[in-house]
């Protein structure tokens, strides 16, 4: 849980429950913030890092392809 004091009160963060690559062949990389397209690549890394150790080669392979950072 990330949580946040602010002068508004105190707010909380999500964790994602389930680990997938997001589809990014709809995405314009130009058209993304900075922060976004460092939410973006810190995710992939989290899934990759997270479910590599469980594939074959193979699809340690795909999965590297799908968590490219853009």
């Amino acid at each position: 849980n990330h949580c946040c004091d602010t002068e508004f009160g105190t707010f909380y963060g999500l964790e994602p429950l389930t680990l997938c690559p997001i589809d990014t062949t709809a995405i314009v990389p130009e058209l993304l913030g900075d922060e976004e397209k460092a939410y973006l690549n810190s995710y992939h890394a989290m899934v990759y890092e997270t479910l590599s150790p469980h594939l074959d080669n193979d699809d340690r392979t795909f999965l590297s392809t799908l968590c490219a950072a853009i």
